[in-house]
């Protein structure tokens, strides 16, 4: 092989390199990215404007050596240069790759169009992540819990007389115990998209002298949040109302007291998108387990 054959073998291997290089990983077909690449070579090559003879400019050859001088000649193959030392002229091939895209038109395009195929490889890439994600919902929350308490107490008194002829006195105290549950939820979403999540709450309750847990109130409401954003909402709870009922007689009569009502047992906040739990909250680990979330 001649030297300006294997000059000429060497810089299509490496431009056939880059190409195979581009084409790995993408989301295209490789004969769709080498349609692209070479629709973007023609376009480079009728817009590739050469620099004019008489114009000074600088070679940067091959082998690491530069010449500077006038440009005289230009043809598809070759340079020509007036130098302080007289007329010179180089092969193509005798180039480095920069120089000669600056001076052929070829090779300028086959730059340009491998640059502009690597950057729309990369949208490509993007594009399809992007679509991925589109696809992939993650959401977290947060919770803040406080209480509202309130209290109320009412007195009756009731006067009888008996047959002994004795004022007997019943006072009947009613105690009210009046309590609110309050979240505040933080949703945050990690994703780059926005999305939309279904917020579910649940307030559990147990009847005064019982330990058996029940719904007391349940809600849930639609909520979209921007891509790697935060949102908060607040929730309140059904009152927990209980009573406490003491009864004292005067003249020595028996007492008594009751209690009715229920009593607040704890907070369960689940995050959904469509059907599918994303992250759950609650005032107690046994709100989170499976069997209790599959009740739901």
């Amino acid at each position: 092989m001649t030297g300006t054959a294997l000059m000429k073998w060497t810089h299509l291997s490496k431009r056939l390199i880059l190409f195979s290089a581009i084409l790995c990983g993408s989301p295209l077909r490789g004969d769709e990215l080498k349609g692209y690449y070479e629709q973007q070579v023609e376009l480079f090559k009728a817009a590739f404007q050469a620099p004019l003879p008489g114009t000074e400019v600088k070679l940067d050859l091959a082998g690491g050596q530069s010449r500077t001088g006038i440009l005289m000649k230009l043809s598809p193959m070759q340079i020509s240069l007036m130098t302080d030392s007289g007329m010179v002229s180089y092969k193509r091939q005798a180039l480095q790759e920069s120089a000669r895209a600056r001076f052929f038109a070829e090779d300028y395009a086959q730059a340009m169009a491998l640059e502009k195929t690597r950057e729309f490889k990369q949208q490509l890439l993007q594009d399809n992540q992007q679509e991925k994600l589109a696809g992939t919902h993650a959401g977290r929350i947060s919770v803040v819990a406080s209480a509202d308490k309130s209290s109320d107490k009412s007195v009756e008194e009731q006067e009888r007389e008996t047959r002994a002829g004795d004022l007997v006195t019943t006072t009947k105290t009613t105690r009210t115990y009046t309590l609110i549950q309050n979240l505040k939820i933080t949703i945050s979403n990690s994703m780059s998209h926005p999305d939309d999540y279904t917020l579910e709450w649940y307030f559990y309750a147990m009847p005064v002298g019982s330990s058996n847990v029940r719904m007391h109130d349940k809600g849930s409401r639609n909520v979209r949040v921007e891509g790697m954003k935060r949102v908060v909402e607040l929730v309140a709870s059904d009152p927990y109302v209980s009573e406490k009922v003491t009864t004292n007689r005067s003249a020595g009569g028996d007492g008594s007291e009751t209690e009715s009502g229920v009593d607040d047992a704890g907070w369960l906040v689940v995050l959904k998108h469509a059907e599918k739990i994303l992250d759950t909250k609650a005032s107690s680990r046994s709100y989170l387990s499976k069997e209790w979330l599959d009740d739901l």
